[in-house]
């Protein structure tokens, strides 16, 4: 078995008690779970990375980029219902992170992930904690999976992108929806296409299945392994210079 480092986010929201509609933005809190593997991060404004100590936390806004070593994954909530893994060897950003509010209810969720290499499996619930819309997508530099109310992983090796669909439908650059249980490959002119698993390259096998078989643990999320204490660090406090 795996021994991975987990990064899990979870979301701390204050939602604004006016009656007009208005949009926050998402504080996320990193922790640790493990020993073994790397996650790392890199904070909007600055140019160097962090290493996330073992069962350390910190509070991280949209614009910070996370990366993961060989063994490293990242559990992230981007807002109620909005779970993502990170699985290993992959970097990705934080581009968008907000939700709107009417009074006391949620109106909006939205966010949106830049992959730049790796593999990011998101696992969406359109009425986990609020009914209001959906509005999420991972974006490469050669395709943008939407969806709504879904699952699905996503792979970004070389110059193409690989879309599996575990539940739902997701839109792929516009012209392609992908259904439950189909895999869409979109290669560097951004034309996406249907395909079956056993034509893809067997490091994209690997790395779909290695997604898909990794479990989402909400209590994880919130606890960490054996209810372990989280300390918080304030992202002000962190010092940016190289350690």
């Amino acid at each position: 078995m795996k021994s991975y480092c987990l990064l899990i986010v979870s979301l701390g929201m204050a939602l604004l008690m006016s009656e007009s509609a208005t949009a926050e933005t998402l504080q996320a809190l990193l922790t640790t779970d493990t020993e073994s593997g790397s996650v790392q991060y890199e904070l909007p404004g600055t140019t160097d990375f962090q290493k996330l100590a073992f069962k350390a936390s910190v509070k991280v806004p949209e614009g910070t980029t996370i990366k993961t070593g060989a063994n490293g994954i990242a559990k992230i909530v981007v807002f109620p219902g909005g779970n993502l893994l990170v699985m290993p060897n992959t970097t990705m950003i934080l581009s968008a992170q907000s939700v709107k509010t009417q009074g006391n209810a949620i109106s909006n969720r939205k966010a949106r992930i830049d992959l730049t290499v790796g593999t990011v499996k998101a696992l969406l619930n359109r009425n986990e904690g609020s009914a209001s819309p959906i509005d999420f997508s991972i974006k490469t530099p050669n395709a943008v999976a939407a969806a709504k109310g879904t699952k699905y992983i996503v792979v970004r090796i070389g110059l193409y992108t690989y879309v599996k669909i575990i539940a739902g439908t997701v839109s792929v650059n516009g012209t392609v929806d992908g259904t439950a249980g189909e895999i869409v490959v979109i290669g560097p002119d951004g034309t996406p296409k249907l395909e079956l698993i056993t034509e893809l390259p067997q490091n994209v096998q690997d790395a779909l299945n290695d997604a898909g078989n990794t479990v989402y643990s909400t209590y994880d999320t919130f606890h960490g392994s054996n209810n372990q204490t989280i300390n918080v660090i304030d992202t002000s406090t962190v010092n940016s210079n190289p350690r």
